[in-house]
C-alpha cells in the first residue's frame, strides 16, 4: 500500500487501536498525541504524509486550528476530522473549513479503512464530503 498516515488524537487508547487497525491494513502510522508537536513534524515531513486523521477536540490545539495549521504548511494536505460531535454541529461553528472525511466517534476499523480506500482510490480522489 505505501500510504503513510498522520494520526493525531490526545487520547492514548485511540492511538494505540487507530495505528493498529491501520498498521495491519498496511499503512504506515507516525501517531502523536501532542497537536502541536505533529505540526511540527508535519513541517519538516509535509511530502511523506499521505492522510492526517485527527481529533477535533484537543488540550493544546483543537482539530479546527491544527488543520489551519496543516494547511497553512501544505495547501494539499489531505484531513479527516474524527469527533464525537457530529459532522453537522462542526459545519455549523465553522463553516469556512472543509476536510476531506468526517469519522464519527466511536467508529469501527472497517469504517475508518473504507474512508481511507475510498480517499485514495483513483476515481475518488477529486471528490469532497460533500458527497459523503
Amino acid at each position: 500500500m505505501n500510504k503513510t498516515i498522520l494520526l493525531i488524537d490526545d487520547e492514548h487508547a485511540i492511538l494505540e487501536i487507530t495505528t493498529l487497525v491501520l498498521e495491519d491494513a498496511g499503512y504506515q502510522v507516525i501517531a502523536f498525541l501532542s497537536a502541536t508537536e505533529a505540526t511540527a513534524y508535519y513541517k519538516q515531513h509535509q511530502h511523506e504524509i499521505h492522510a492526517t486523521i485527527l481529533d477535533m477536540t484537543m488540550p493544546e490545539m483543537d482539530g479546527i486550528t491544527c488543520a489551519k495549521a496543516l494547511w497553512n504548511i501544505n495547501t494539499q494536505a489531505t484531513i479527516i476530522l474524527s469527533s464525537g460531535y457530529t459532522y453537522e454541529d462542526i459545519t455549523q461553528e465553522h463553516q469556512d473549513v472543509k476536510f476531506h472525511a468526517f469519522l464519527q466517534k466511536p467508529y469501527l476499523p472497517h469504517t475508518l479503512l473504507d474512508q481511507l480506500a475510498s480517499m485514495f482510490s483513483p476515481n475518488t480522489v477529486e471528490e469532497t464530503l460533500d458527497s459523503a
